[in-house]
């Protein structure tokens, strides 16, 4: 979700932070919260929509399977959508509601008889509600119900379907093939779970349109009086939903969705072929503009259609999605950090591959400035929410920039080898990975200093301040790396620039408070400048003496 993320010789095993504390640190990171006791095999549903009423009718059935002796199944549904009834294996069953979570409230069904372990109860709710139409003054997003006239949107974050709560904060939810009949009014366009299989006659000027997702999805649906255009090249191919009058804008978005998913999915693994798309979506909230991705689309604020460029940060961090938080959905604490700062750092990295190091750069930088200063109140990343104070500056400034860190300490290859890793290992599976298991698959591929890194940079809400001091300016060019408060262990960059000119970077790996360095310069160094791509974050320290 968007606001509503050089091969290096820094490989050498670190001293000066015991393994221990690496240890102590990593206990401290918690699994998932407590694993579903059965699995969620399929998903099919049949589902109405009532533009003029904003009426919402379902029918969801789901195929469970039990790990151990099942009695009880806990779904979680909207509250804008009320049960009527449950069907349990051929006998009517009652949904009793249990407390509230995130995003809805939790229904539970006891099952009679319970079900043994190995063996599977298809589960059949049918319901019905009335969706929101915000005002120009309310929230306008991925998390509302919202039907109108021309538009429909219900992103699995609203809960549109009874869906299974894998943990207890409803972040992540078990994921399944999902089969979807949308009936809507004929004429309409529509992106679902997966492909889309067909659009056939309904009667009464409606239209049905079948998706089917083979691979376990989150299902997201949305739909309107849109036109359609295709992006195609090769195997991928991206289908693109815009008002008529801005379809030639969304359809340039839609080329730059394709190129970042050509990239990402060669260096990533994954997804290489398949549906994808991209639609827009009004808001009428103009203080607020909202991106979001799906679990195989991305729906953008329609005013970016009006023929701008496309920005390709903003489409890379959104298709980015696709693996970190559709692909792989973590859990547990760092879940906001493995989701959006992970996505963000996958597009810096497609943005290098198709215009440059410096273009990367410059979209670090633009984080480093949107991380701004710290404040004393903000969470460390492995335990920032939704809830923490500075939680964007955190999640889409601190978080994408320390992974970019850990990439230029490791180097390219390793980093992108564990990103790979990650995928391969976690992509599609049913119970999510949580920050244990990333840094567990970062560290078999990049190494002990990661565990440095982690410590460092993701279990503790502190930032490093450098100054650096000049003892010696001529010839052999000497001095200190000092750093003040928390002390951090990563690589740092000093740029010495001399009177002739010219500039020398070295490379200080710091082993205390102060690290002494020295290097043969050509002519007297004026200034030394710490950190000069601002690619750290870290308090403005630097200082010249």
């Amino acid at each position: 979700m968007s606001e509503r993320a050089r091969r290096s010789p820094f490989l050498r095993p670190l001293s000066g932070l015991a393994s221990s504390c690496v240890a102590a640190a990593l206990s401290a990171v918690v699994n998932a919260g407590e694993e579903a006791p059965f699995s969620l095999v399929r998903a099919d549903v049949r589902l109405a929509v009532d533009v003029d009423s904003r009426r919402v009718t379902g029918e969801a059935t789901l195929m469970v399977e039990a790990k151990e002796r099942l009695s009880a199944v806990d779904v979680s549904l909207n509250d804008l959508l009320a049960v009527t009834a449950v069907d349990d294996g051929g006998r009517a069953a009652r949904a009793v509601e249990g407390a509230n979570r995130r995003e809805g409230r939790v229904l539970s069904v006891a099952l009679d008889p319970p079900v043994a372990a190995g063996e599977r109860r298809a589960l059949t709710f049918t319901y019905e509600g009335t969706a929101l139409d915000p005002s120009r003054f309310e929230p306008d997003w991925m998390g509302a119900l919202l039907v109108r006239p021309d538009e429909i949107r219900m992103s699995h974050q609203a809960q549109w379907m009874p869906i299974v709560p894998l943990d207890e904060r409803a972040l992540a939810k078990l994921a399944a093939p999902t089969r979807l009949e949308l009936e809507l009014p004929a004429g309409m366009a529509s992106l679902g779970p997966g492909r889309l299989v067909s659009v056939e006659p309904a009667g009464d000027e409606r239209e049905r349109h079948v998706w089917d997702a083979e691979r376990p999805v989150r299902a997201s649906i949305v739909a309107g009086a849109y036109e359609v255009v295709e992006a195609r090249r090769g195997p991928l191919a991206v289908r693109v939903l815009a008002r008529p009058e801005r379809i030639a804008g969304a359809r340039a978005w839609g080329e730059e969705a394709l190129a970042m998913l050509e990239v990402l999915s060669e260096r990533l693994g994954g997804p290489k072929a398949g549906g994808y798309g991209i639609a827009s979506m009004t808001i009428r909230n103009r203080k607020n503009s909202y991106n979001y991705e799906a679990d195989g689309f991305s729906v953008y604020d329609e005013v970016l259609f009006d023929g701008r460029e496309p920005d390709a940060r903003k489409v890379g961090h959104e298709v980015a999605h696709r693996w970190f938080g559709g692909l792989v959905d973590a859990a547990g604490p760092g879940e906001r950090f493995l989701t959006e700062s992970l996505a963000e750092v996958a597009a810096w990295i497609a943005i290098e591959a198709r215009f440059g190091e410096e273009a990367a750069r410059d979209a670090v930088r633009s984080r480093v400035r949107r991380y701004g200063t710290p404040d004393a109140a903000e969470h460390a990343l492995d335990r920032t929410t939704f809830e923490s104070p500075r939680y964007g500056p955190v999640i889409y400034g601190k978080g994408p920039v320390v992974l970019w860190t850990l990439r230029s300490w490791v180097g390219k290859e390793r980093f992108r080898d564990g990103l790979r890793a990650y995928v391969a290992r976690f992509g599609g599976g049913e119970t999510p990975p949580s920050l244990h298991d990333f840094l567990d698959v970062m560290r078999s591929e990049a190494g002990d200093a990661v565990d440095v890194w982690a410590t460092e940079s993701v279990m503790r809400p502190d930032v490093p301040r450098y100054a650096v001091e000049l003892d010696a300016r001529k010839r052999t060019a000497r001095g200190r790396l000092v750093q003040e408060g928390a002390l951090f262990h990563h690589p740092v960059e000093i740029e010495l620039r001399l009177a002739n000119g010219e500039a020398k970077r070295i490379t200080v790996e710091p082993r205390g408070r102060s690290t002494k360095w020295s290097t043969r310069v050509a002519a007297e160094v004026t200034e030394a400048v710490c950190d000069p791509d601002g690619l750290l974050v870290r308090h403005d320290r630097s200082l010249d003496r």
